[in-house]
């Protein structure tokens, strides 16, 4: 038993080595200026989320470009003018959020008076979102990966502009909580 107990830990440790954090060669790498893009969000949200990390990130002292104030969403550009843009502003990496699936929970309504969640009268449940999203930082010159990490969030709210504005939040601050405990920012 003891010898199964330990084979789950060994198992497990080195399953957490694996996720989130710098990859080879860059365990000492510190971003001084990020490039900020949200992918396959909706646009008010893409927006929320980038403003939202360039807040945080600034406040790392890291100078930030965002997609959407340089990419205005009236045409299509390839990743390679965002690229090119990025490397040309001296960027030195990119931070990429990248939506991979939203979903919705739909919410009721409970008597208050029952606690029966039939559908009567009373009290309004919230929606719930489950937020799946990938984030990486990669190096805009040698397009070489830094660090790259799978997410979930999940908040009450739906996805009207009041319930986005606390899921983009929610998807920000993940984001930087995560590339934080990589050892990628902080501790200048």
């Amino acid at each position: 038993m003891i010898n199964k107990i330990a084979a789950i830990m060994v198992l497990c440790l080195s399953f957490n080595l694996l996720i989130g954090e710098a990859l080879e060669g860059y365990e000492s790498y510190k971003p001084k200026k990020v490039y900020i893009n949200v992918i396959n969000a909706t646009n008010p949200t893409k927006g929320y989320i980038e403003k939202r990390l360039q807040e945080m990130l600034l406040n790392e002292e890291i100078e930030c470009l965002l997609d959407t104030e340089n990419f205005p969403d009236v045409k299509q550009y390839g990743d390679d003018e965002r690229l090119q843009f990025a490397m040309d502003s001296g960027a030195d990496s990119a931070f990429i959020v990248w939506i991979l699936d939203i979903d919705t929970r739909r919410g009721g309504w409970i008597d208050a008076s029952s606690g029966d969640a039939s559908g009567g009268g009373g009290t309004s449940i919230d929606d719930l979102a489950i937020i799946k999203f990938r984030v990486k930082l990669f190096s805009v010159q040698g397009d070489d990966p830094i660090w790259s990490e799978t997410l979930t969030t999940r908040g009450r709210g739906g996805l009207h502009k009041g319930g986005l504005k606390n899921h983009a939040y929610m998807v920000a601050k993940a984001s930087f909580k995560s590339l934080k405990k990589s050892g990628l920012i902080g501790g200048r």
